[in-house]
């Protein structure tokens, strides 16, 4: 969380998840909660360990693996019709619901949601699910979506895989999205924002020196910034090195919770 505090982020103060242990069972709270940081476009979530008492052997596997970017959420209109449509093509698992209480004004609003996970074989390369917001208006809250660096948006993640062509093989036959060539790599556009698809070495070529926690991973997070200017003089006023590529700005895995953070014009 400091990082992301020093990295120029408006953070939102922390929230705890609660939901169903069981499918049929009753909702619960859980041991694990977050801070996001809230855009105009998307989000970033930094989870953490709230409460080692409760339900939280779902973000413990993920802790066990590495700390870095491990989840990867994709947007659905409706979690039910999504899983009736794609559950005999891919493995998923039934809708879930989880909500938490957002911090709202003076006092706190709940949030809800509605995740369709993929069954943990079906793609190692990051935890993939589908999420249906049901009450998108407690999240982005204006106050919140303003940024000391100028984040404005998520422009895109890379996965990192050392078969790009099979982790784009099986992204295709687990969301439903059509990838397409883009410099010798694969990239599945949505409708807000991109998936891409590189290897160790493309990593190692554009980003000179960072080290990712874990092959496969989320690699980097692509941010897209209102005024890039104003986000070098940011973070060169924070104390923190951010490297140039091209017309972008990165920042090492090590700064930023184990990705390459990169904001983008």
């Amino acid at each position: 969380m400091n990082d992301y505090e020093t990295l120029g982020f408006t953070l939102t103060p922390e929230s705890s998840h609660k939901g169903r242990v069981v499918p049929d069972g009753p909702v619960v709270p859980w041991g694990s909660g977050n801070h996001c940081a809230m855009f105009r476009q998307g989000y970033f979530e930094i989870l953490g360990l709230t409460d080692p008492s409760r339900y939280h052997e779902h973000f413990d596997q993920a802790l066990k693996r590495f700390h870095g970017v491990s989840l990867l959420a994709i947007r659905c209109d409706d979690a039910s019709a999504f899983y009736e449509a794609r559950k005999d093509r891919v493995g998923l698992k039934e809708p879930v619901q989880i909500g938490r209480d957002v911090p709202h004004g003076s006092g706190t609003r709940e949030g809800s949601f509605r995740i369709v996970h993929l069954h943990e074989e079906a793609f190692p390369e990051a935890e993939l699910f589908f999420i249906e917001h049901e009450t998108p208006e407690v999240l982005w809250q204006p106050p919140l979506l303003d940024h000391l660096n100028k984040t404005v948006g998520l422009a895109s993640v890379t996965l990192c895989s050392e078969a790009p062509e099979e982790t784009a093989a099986r992204l295709e036959r687990c969301t439903g999205l059509g990838g397409i060539g883009v410099s010798g790599r694969p990239t599945f556009p949505l409708a807000s924002g991109r998936i891409d698809v590189a290897t160790p070495e493309d990593i190692a070529d554009n980003y000179p020196g960072a080290v990712l926690p874990a092959v496969p991973s989320v690699a980097v997070v692509k941010l897209k910034v209102s005024d890039l200017d104003g986000t070098s003089g940011f973070l060169e006023g924070a104390g923190v090195t951010a490297h140039t590529r091209g017309d972008s700005r990165w920042i090492r895995p090590e700064r930023a919770g184990g990705v390459i953070l990169e904001f983008v014009p």
